[in-house]
């Protein structure tokens, strides 16, 4: 439980915490003027005793207008954010199924907004209900915030001189995807329309039915995405948790070395700067 700061006067304390409460409860209701109503009368007469009306707008109104203020934010960041997830609902659907529910079980409660939808995933995997659909929203959630950590992602110096002894680690700028679906030409696809477009007109083609080895890497400002081949990936994923060439090859598929190209992976890894010696 988080301590009163004792500077804080209690009466200024006691109506941030009603503030909060009341502009943080789910829009449910419009009034004639377009404003979220207050539904719970208790709220509903606290405003009245807290928040001073003017000549337009009663109290409750008033604090309507943040609350407004507040869920258009926060739905607005969630779309930026999930572009892919939003796209398979489309604006409104996206905020009655998923940003505001999502938001009832994980409110808002850091300045850092890159971290709003960090539990989306977790999220759809506990909660939505619907199976028909549901593998599909839980891996566009997730590789939607895969993109937002990456971007923000540190970067350290990269790995110059390797051994066979020597540790080796992905950067955090790097994420392996192993998937049954070729999600990522599918999102590529659904981005190059509006969110509401595709209410109307059918979805892209999805190849499936088969492995794709994925890596998804910050280069510089942008975010990128590139198919590997499964030896690729599988040594890459050695490297996730920190290993050595030695470790690597010791567990590795002898019939996936036969045709690996390690001389020109690790010249493209360098270049790319994915590998380093300093664990995240």
């Amino acid at each position: 439980m988080s301590k009163i700061d004792p500077k804080v006067p209690i009466g200024l304390y006691t109506l941030q915490k009603w503030f909060g409460k009341v502009i943080t409860t789910p829009i449910t209701n419009i009034d004639e003027k377009g404003i979220p109503t207050i539904d719970d009368e208790k709220y509903k007469e606290d405003s009245k005793r807290l928040i001073t009306p003017n000549q337009f707008l009663s109290s409750d109104q008033r604090i309507g207008i943040y609350k407004m203020q507040y869920w258009l934010r926060l739905f607005e960041l969630l779309k930026e954010d999930f572009p892919f997830v939003l796209r398979l609902f489309g604006d409104d659907l996206f905020e009655e199924k998923i940003a505001t529910p999502y938001l009832m079980k994980y409110p808002s409660d850091t300045w850092e907004l890159e971290s709003l939808g960090e539990m989306l995933p977790k999220w759809v995997e506990d909660n939505y209900l619907d199976k028909t659909d549901k593998k599909l929203i839980y891996y566009a959630a997730v590789i939607d915030f895969a993109y937002i950590k990456l971007f923000f992602a540190p970067e350290f110096d990269q790995i110059l001189n390797i051994n066979d002894k020597t540790k080796i680690y992905l950067q955090p700028t790097v994420k392996l995807f192993e998937l049954d679906a070729d999600l990522f030409s599918f999102r590529d696809k659904f981005l190059e329309k509006d969110p509401n477009y595709w209410l109307e007109n059918p979805f892209p083609k999805l190849s499936k039915n088969r492995k794709f080895y994925t890596i998804l890497y910050r280069d510089y400002s942008k975010i990128k995405h590139l198919k590997i081949s499964k030896a690729e990936y599988l040594l890459l994923k050695a490297f996730e948790t920190g290993s050595s060439l030695e470790e690597a090859f010791q567990n590795f598929p002898e019939r996936l070395i036969k045709n690996a190209n390690i001389e020109l992976w690790f010249k493209n890894w360098s270049e790319n700067n994915w590998l380093t010696n300093k664990k995240a």
